[in-house]
């Protein structure tokens, strides 16, 4: 693959050029491109595309052009990662960034001082530039910035390259492309010095001095400004037929060779650069002086009177450089003799102020400790830059000098794997890229740790990427270390910012190795520290100052891999010990609050005495919002052993939401514990899980399981539950009396032991009884579990019985009432935050709706909800509901798709009570759009199928519509026959037969 941009807009696959044509796609590609192996936003993408007014289409079009480019340039190229799209390829197939590297190699050959070679590389990466970058597309409002980025580094590598050709002699043949260069640019005082500089030395005194009037009567007249005192000397040397004076300080440490990326990083100092002071933080070892480095190179030609570097050893280990020592350095570097820099120290920086008063200059102050080191650094003039590094966020030079920041993270993916890359000079990374990109992962993707493994790597090339990943792994401080090399170590980095922390910051930092959390807050480090919650918040805001921790979000902290493995190494055991047992206690103590006020229904372990414990729980809503924002946490601690009461506690939570992966885990986990209660609850979520995957074989398993061990713990509550269990799953099949047999059996049980009904026993009963059209045992039933519900505070029962109880309204022609209890079971699942019971809410509403505008929007709402959590017997209703409110509103085509994907759902679900319905409403769809044979051949299959489950409800719709369809096809005794059965079911059942069917025609 090849993307070339400096010559209009072409792309080339397996060596054939792509036809990308006009229009929204090739745009869409054209900034994909700009933003190569970067996350690109859905919005974003939108608005690139159509601005601030797009089409209500515009999100569907967009996946539309995506198809489109996947299939010219292939799916591995163009990924989807969430609600983000990544144009993924190796830098080197951009020509625009093998222009970037030529330059650069270009400029290594200066700081060598190989001018020729320089020259020469200028000439060959200058050469490839043919004309716009993209072209016609340059124009476009989403490639302005990246274009006119691009524009800028060509014209600063030709002022680079002509300085080059300059010191070479060769003045006399740039002096053309020189003069339209600086009409073209009429504000660009380094063209202008350099213009003057070749004219002068082709004997062409008169016409360089009046490239100086010229520009000055520009400057004054436009800007207001004299020109800067660079230029201004260079011409008062030629005047006097001087020499021209001595070349500005220049003082930049040469750009790595291996710099890597960091596009965006770039750009993004170009515009905090306009402010005049920038800080730019990060972790140890994120890179941030190699960036700093490269954008000044790059922006070199923006400071004609030159460039300032100064190392401040913010972090040295003997100590900072001291402000006044660093003032005299700077006035040197500006040509004042070290004898003669004043002994004051307000002295000195009133001179250092005076020298760079006027003067377009780069300052950049490298590894400052904090904003009182640098405060006196800062030039006092607005055409001076200062840019400041440091490890601490320097919050004092935001709020006191303006400074903005800019925090760098560690490298993208796939700019970590290419930063490895260019230390091999084989093909090891190509032959194991899974390794490669493992190795830098392991890495944190921090560029210096990737740097001392890829150097490591490259003394041996015999040894692979998969065999030091796997020593890496093993000690990872061992090997991210240079032999000999005391600084080249990544814990001699991590030692410095560590040190520098109190007593109280160290053990905090300590204890967040040893913790299982993904993140934490200041409530849990308060927990494992056994402080208080104010003392945990300000101890995380000074770790995430130093960039040991960096924030995930409102006040929570995560440290990067690297740096919680070096937190651990320096714990000792009783204090990780000890941290350990006292978060677990607080989120023991949470999580029962949250079950005690959710699910109270439910059966749960004894809780621990020996644990302090909640008198009364939360609220519902502090609750809901706790659980999902630690979820990730929850599941971590609830893996480690011994942690099965956290484990039986999140089961509630993992049924409402399903959760995948992360329930099977905590549950597999708790299966081995020591205690048969314990395992016996274990046994039960994993059965719980397997039945929301619709896996019904290793559900009943682990149902039998339950019962089994709830037997052998003589705990009646727990085998009430179990048969309960076995029972929903027969029921979800279709086998009625299997169904009704372990639901009676549960029953039995809890009479025989004085204890409530099981779960959902009496939700079960109701839903058997529905299927069977025994409409008013079911609403009894219902009603019944209602009851118990409500007496519980059982919120997430109460939610799913007015689900379903709506669900039997609606058949019994209760339209009025249904609604009731589906827009209160909806309140209740919005408080609860339960997407599955949302989903049974807004099915029920759909159901019963009498608008179908409004029908539409619950059952798409539905969908959306239920297919985004991986519900498929939610989606499958969903769609279900979704179907006839689009035959309503005239949409046959919808219609026949949304019923065609339920019963593709319900087949994925075993759910035989949708499959059935949903056939039924594809006939009628059929029907509808006049396809009599195929409407026919579908009802038949709906009426066979409802006789041999025994819906008699369904049955009594099925035959309905048959009736019509019969009559339409002239099958008069037919039709009569199927009416007449119709007629009987719904005198048995008191179910409501679909009116416009039963008034005799569609």
């Amino acid at each position: 693959m090849r993307f070339r941009i400096l010559d209009g807009f072409e792309v080339e696959h397996d060596g054939q050029v792509v036809g990308l044509g006009p229009g929204k796609p090739k745009l869409l590609l054209a900034v994909l491109v700009s933003r190569l192996n970067e996350s690109v936003t859905v919005p974003e993408l939108v608005d690139a595309l159509w601005g601030e007014q797009p089409p209500a289409s515009a999100v569907e079009n967009l996946r539309s052009y995506v198809h489109r480019l996947r299939r010219q340039l292939g799916h591995d190229t163009l990924v989807r990662e969430g609600v983000t799209y990544c144009l993924v390829a190796e830098p080197s197939t951009v020509d625009a960034r093998q222009f970037e590297a030529g330059i650069a190699a270009a400029d290594d050959a200066v700081g060598r001082g190989e001018l020729e070679e320089a020259r020469d590389r200028f000439r060959t990466a200058l050469s490839g530039w043919k004309s716009r970058p993209f072209g016609a597309l340059a124009e476009e409002r989403a490639l302005t910035a990246y274009v006119m980025r691009l524009e800028e580094f060509r014209l600063s590598a030709l002022e680079r390259s002509f300085e080059v050709e300059l010191d070479l002699g060769a003045g006399a043949g740039i002096t053309v492309e020189l003069t339209v260069l600086t009409s073209e640019n009429p504000y660009r005082e380094r063209l202008h010095g350099q213009l003057m500089r070749a004219l002068s030395g082709a004997g062409r005194k008169a016409d360089a001095l009046k490239v100086y009037r010229d520009l000055r009567e520009t400057l004054v007249a436009d800007l207001g400004i004299e020109p800067g005192g660079a230029l201004t000397e260079l011409q008062q040397a030629i005047l006097r037929d001087q020499p021209a004076p001595a070349r500005p300080p220049a003082e930049l440490p040469p750009a790595t060779s291996y710099f890597t990326g960091r596009s965006a990083d770039l750009k993004r100092l170009d515009e905090l650069a306009e402010s005049g002071l920038v800080a730019v933080v990060g972790p140890p070892g994120v890179g941030k002086t190699a960036l700093v480095v490269q954008w000044a190179h790059d922006a070199a030609a923006g400071f004609p009177d030159g460039s300032l570097f100064i190392d401040l050893h913010g972090f040295h280990r003997q100590r900072p450089m001291p402000t006044a020592e660093a003032v005299g350095h700077l006035l040197i570097s500006l040509g004042v003799e070290a004898r003669a820099v004043p002994a004051r120290h307000e002295d000195a920086v009133a001179l250092y102020r005076s020298m760079v008063s006027g003067r377009r200059l780069l300052v950049v102050l490298d590894n400052a400790r904090s904003a009182e080191q640098v405060r006196d650094l800062l030039p006092g003039s607005p055409a001076a830059v200062a840019v400041v590094t440091s490890r601490n966020r320097l919050t004092g030079l935001v709020a006191g000098h303006g400074a903005r920041s800019l925090t760098v993270p560690p490298l993208p993916p796939a700019d970590a794997v290419e930063l490895l890359g260019r230390f091999l000079d084989d093909t090891r990374v190509g032959a194991q890229p899974g390794a490669a990109t493992d190795l830098v992962e392991a890495c944190d993707r921090l560029p210096l740790a990737v740097c001392i493994a890829a150097a490591n790597l490259a003394e041996d090339p015999r040894r692979d990427i998969a065999t030091h990943l796997s020593d890496l792994r093993l000690d990872r401080f061992a090997a991210l270390a240079v032999d000999g090399e005391r600084d080249l170590r990544v814990a001699a980095t991590f030692d410095l910012s560590y040190e520098s922390l109190d007593q109280a910051e160290q053990r905090t930092f300590r204890i967040l190795g040893v913790l299982p959390c993904h993140d934490f807050t200041p409530e849990s480090v308060a927990a494992a520290t056994a402080g208080t919650v104010d003392s945990a918040r300000r101890r995380l805001r000074r770790l995430a100052r130093a960039h040991l921790v960096e924030p995930r979000g409102a006040d929570r902290y995560a440290p990067h891999d690297l740096l919680r493995e070096y937190a651990r190494g320096r714990a000792e055991p009783a204090e990780a010990e000890e941290a350990t047992s006292l978060l677990y206690e607080y989120y023991l103590r949470r999580c029962d609050s949250a079950a005690r006020a959710m699910y109270p229904q439910m059966i749960r372990l004894p809780y621990p005495e020996d644990r302090p414990r909640d008198a009364e729980p939360a609220a519902v809503p502090d609750l809901v919002e706790w659980l999902n924002a630690e979820l990730a946490n929850l599941v971590a601690v609830g893996l480690q052993p011994g942690s099965w009461h956290l484990a039986d506690l999140l089961r509630g939570w993992f049924w409402g939401r399903g959760f995948g992966d992360q329930w099977l885990a905590v549950a597999t986990a708790a299966a081995t514990a020591d205690d048969v209660r314990a395992r016996t609850m274990a046994a039960l979520s994993l059965g719980n899980y397997y039945q929301r995957r619709h896996d019904a074989p290793a559900a009943h398993a682990q149902y039998a399981e339950t019962l089994r061990l709830s037997r052998d713990a003589s705990w009646p509550e727990a085998e009430a539950v179990a048969e309960s269990a076995i029972g929903s799953l027969a029921f979800i099949q279709g086998d009625f009396e299997t169904a009704v047999d372990h639901l009676e059996n549960s029953l039995d049980v809890t009479r025989r032991s004085g204890g409530r009904p099981a779960g959902d026993a009496y939700n079960l009963l109701a839903g058997a009884q529905f299927s069977l059209g025994r409409l008013a045992a079911a609403r009894e039933y219902l009603l019944m579990n209602l009851t118990l519900a409500q007496q519980d505070g059982a919120r997430t029962a109460e939610a799913l019985t007015r689900g379903n109880l709506a669900m039997v309204l609606c058949q019994q022609g209760d339209a009025e009432g249904a609604v009731a209890e589906a827009t209160e079971s909806l309140r209740l699942a919005r408080e609860l935050d339960e997407p599955m019971l949302d989903t049974v809410a807004r099915v029920s509403l759909a159901t019963a709706a009498v608008d179908p505008q409004q029908a539409r929007q619950h059952a798409e709402h539905a969908a959306e909800v239920s297919s985004t959590v991986g519900d498929v017997g939610g989606e499958c209703q969903a769609r279900n509901a979704l179907a006839p409110a689009y035959l309503a509103l005239g949409r046959t085509h919808d219609a026949i798709s949304q019923y065609s994907a339920a019963l593709r759902l319900a087949a994925q679900a075993s759910d035989v009570y949708v499959e059935i319905d949903a056939t039924t409403g594809l006939a009628t769809a059929y029907l509808s759009q006049g396809d009599l044979p195929q409407a026919a051949t579908t009802i038949e299959r709906a009426v066979a199928r409802a006789r041999t489950a025994g819906y008699r409800v369904l049955l009594a719709r099925a035959l309905t519509v048959q009736s019509t369809i019969n009559r339409r096809q002239n099958r008069s005794p037919e039709a009569d026959a199927a009416l007449q059965e119709a007629h009987q079911l719904r005198d048995e059942t008191g179910c409501v037969l679909p009116s416009v069917v039963a008034a005799g025609g569609l």
